[in-house]
């Protein structure tokens, strides 16, 4: 009897294992019907690596996709490169997406913030900036700004970019903590010069 409930469970595992694979499916289907590129991010969450990177490049061929799809799809298809690690490659995708839809902002920036993350900062300036002009309410950009020059140690033209931030959205925290944390080391600066 005991082999026998050993054979039951195995099998009720495969199916159900097969079950969730096609629940799965049909919710990933969904997702492309009403916006593909972010069904990309679902399958990223949930399936393996290769496998969610395999079909997501495989549908950069279809015919009937906009110039907006694919550059919102080579936008998160970067994503995936920068949580495999593909630093490179991610870079290539933000330029491709930028390529295919100049006016969009959202690949200048996110291309700059992984510039900054791999401590490019020109790059990732250069990048803030394009997003500005496009959009000069993007605030996150001026925040990010703000960061890249700190690091620099070019403090005040740090704050002034915080500033901006803040007087654009009076409600976005990371600039306050930011400029807060800037006003630290300029006081600190400052004592440091006056006892000298």
């Amino acid at each position: 009897m005991h082999g026998f409930k050993g054979i039951i469970s195995k099998s009720f595992s495969r199916i159900a294992q097969e079950a969730l694979l096609l629940t799965t499916a049909v919710l990933i289907s969904c997702f492309f019907i009403y916006s593909w590129p972010q069904g990309f991010v679902f399958l990223r969450q949930y399936l393996p690596k290769e496998m969610s990177l395999k079909w997501f490049v495989s549908f950069s061929s279809l015919d009937n996709v906009t110039n907006i799809q694919l550059a919102e799809y080579y936008n998160s298809l970067a994503g995936v490169y920068i949580k495999e690690g593909k630093f490179d490659q991610a870079i290539a995708a933000y330029n491709k997406a930028i390529e295919i839809k100049i006016t969009a902002a959202d690949p200048y920036y996110n291309r700059g913030c992984l510039y900054v993350k791999l401590g490019d900062f020109d790059l990732a300036i250069k990048d803030f900036i394009k997003v500005i002009q496009m959009n000069p309410k993007f605030v996150q950009a001026y925040d990010n700004l703000g960061f890249v020059y700190a690091k620099q140690g070019q403090l005040k033209q740090a704050v002034s970019f915080f500033t901006k931030a803040l007087e654009i959205d009076p409600h976005y925290a990371p600039a306050y903590y930011n400029r807060d944390v800037v006003y630290h080391r300029l006081k600190e600066h400052d004592n440091r010069l006056n006892k000298n």
